[in-house]
């Protein structure tokens, strides 16, 4: 059988599980052969087929990244697709390229970037982790601050851990300003203890432990005074807490100022 006869779609299985065997077995035999003969199904005009392509890839990828780093700019190519699938098996193809080929994924930042913007949450996941992977190397002074751009309009759900991500790799120049966006997005995750205590604990990572610590809160009352902050009202009875964005949020939103600021 052909590599392309082995995958899902063309052995008519409803689940993915035949893609991933077959990486196991390109990996397994470090066949370069066959992994050129699925970047070039990537453009089928089959997108299930297409679609289990980049599957099998980015399968590959997590596994053993240098076999499919050589194919960056087919991947990059994928983020401009109509179809999601293809716009975010791509992204995931790119972020096992970003540790092995982090100037050929540079590249291609802008249009990593504009895809983040869209639909996919897990475009915008791996877009993320692609800039995290980009700030280890010499570009943390450009990425960084496009991590905190994107934390700052991140669902609930993403932010801490785009926060984290963010905070591993701060150069000490953006580090309060990380500091600030954490706490200026606090109130949205009141609701979640969880996700609130991760964040409290990375502030004091960051040395803003604004609970505690005198200077701290004078630093957070100089930072509400420059700009305030709204977030959505969570106790009202109409109001999705997981979704700010939702359509029934909009005009609901109150200022949250700590207690401490006067």
């Amino acid at each position: 059988m052909t590599v392309i006869e082995r995958l899902s779609s063309s052995l008519n299985h409803r689940d993915t599980s035949a893609n991933i065997v077959l990486a196991l077995g390109i990996i397994r035999t470090r066949d370069s052969n066959a992994v050129r003969e699925l970047v070039e199904h990537l453009t089928d005009k089959n997108k299930r087929l297409a679609s289990d392509c980049i599957k099998t890839l980015y399968e590959i990828g997590e596994r053993e990244p240098k076999l499919i780093a050589d194919y960056v700019d087919e991947f990059a190519a994928l983020l401009t697709s109509k179809t999601q699938r293809l716009v975010w098996g791509g992204m995931c193809a790119l972020d096992c390229c970003a540790s092995v080929k982090p100037e050929d994924v540079h590249a291609h930042l802008k249009a990593i970037l504009k895809a983040a913007d869209g639909e996919s949450v897990i475009a915008r996941d791996h877009a993320v982790t692609i800039l995290t992977k980009l700030s280890t190397g010499k570009h943390a002074q450009e990425c960084v601050p496009l991590m905190l751009d994107i934390i700052r309009t991140a669902p609930i759900n993403q932010w801490p851990t785009y926060a984290e991500k963010a905070a591993s790799v701060a150069p000490s120049a953006e580090r309060e300003a990380l500091a600030a966006l954490i706490f200026r997005r606090l109130p949205s995750i009141t609701a979640h203890k969880t996700k609130s205590m991760r964040m409290q604990k990375l502030l004091k990572l960051l040395n803003h432990d604004y609970a505690d610590d005198a200077d701290s809160q004078d630093w957070i009352r100089s930072v509400w005074k420059t700009k305030a902050i709204s977030e959505p009202d969570t106790k009202s009875p109409k109001i999705n807490p997981e979704n700010p964005h939702h359509p029934r949020n909009r005009g609901s939103l109150r200022t949250f100022v700590p207690d401490f600021i006067s």
